[in-house]
């Protein structure tokens, strides 16, 4: 099992983009980070991530600042192709935030979230990466509280069968993404529309968006209140 060192210091080396240095690497489709002068920084930053007893202090909410800071960045640093397909109003935005129950702190994120790599960089591959796990944590403990006396292996099952592209797509077409989404010529004259598999990405990356604006709970509530556990019956067929 990793340590929790070890663990912290790969976030660390991940997120953590301090001033003055010559190293840097792309990110977030296209967004250019500084990284420290031979990880001293990151190390001497890890090494403050647990207590004497071994659990997690402030520094959770200083990687929590660190993951927000940085997509923030992302989102107002979007430079669009000169061709895409235009970025949604502000009432249909807000439309977006009201479907979802969360009210954006920085809307920068939502417009990043709807924002496929055709149009711009940045772009939402990464919040979709986010916005994938934060949906598979909330429909596991959707499952666990209500079908919590069945098996891990029929738990996952179900779980892989809620995560899947297809019912991503369905989700993303649900909560309206398909007309909203900022996509590129490229993929205007091949299908003029989002392919399934881009209109899943982004309904992870508008989960992504919600939980690295608003939490867990806001994801939880994003989701859960759209998207209500099906009956086992309609699970396990």
């Amino acid at each position: 099992m990793l340590s929790r060192s070890l663990i912290w210091r790969s976030l660390d080396e991940f997120f953590l983009c301090p001033k003055y240095s010559p190293t840097y690497f792309r990110y977030f489709g296209g967004l250019s980070f500084k990284m420290a002068d031979g990880g001293r920084q990151m190390r001497r930053f890890s090494q403050t991530n647990t207590s004497n007893d071994g659990s997690f202090d402030q520094t959770w909410v200083e990687h929590e600042f660190m993951l927000r800071g940085n997509f923030v960045r992302a989102a107002n640093s979007i430079e669009f192709t000169q061709d895409h397909s235009g970025i949604p109003s502000d009432a249909d935005l807000s439309h977006l935030e009201r479907r979802l129950g969360h009210l954006f702190t920085d809307r920068a994120l939502l417009v990043l979230a709807l924002t496929h790599r055709s149009a711009a960089s940045p772009n939402s591959r990464v919040l979709s990466w986010v916005g994938d796990a934060a949906l598979q944590l909330a429909i596991t403990e959707q499952l666990a509280g209500v079908y919590g006396c069945l098996t891990p292996g029929d738990l996952t099952v179900m779980r892989s069968e809620l995560a899947s592209r297809e019912n991503c797509t369905q989700n993303a077409l649900f909560l309206g993404l398909a007309e909203m989404m900022i996509i590129g010529k490229s993929v205007r004259v091949a299908s003029g529309k989002p392919s399934d598999s881009m209109l899943a990405e982004t309904f992870e990356a508008v989960l992504g968006a919600v939980y690295v604006d608003g939490g867990l709970n806001a994801v939880r509530k994003a989701y859960g209140q759209n998207f209500p556990l099906p009956t086992l019956d309609s699970l396990q067929d």
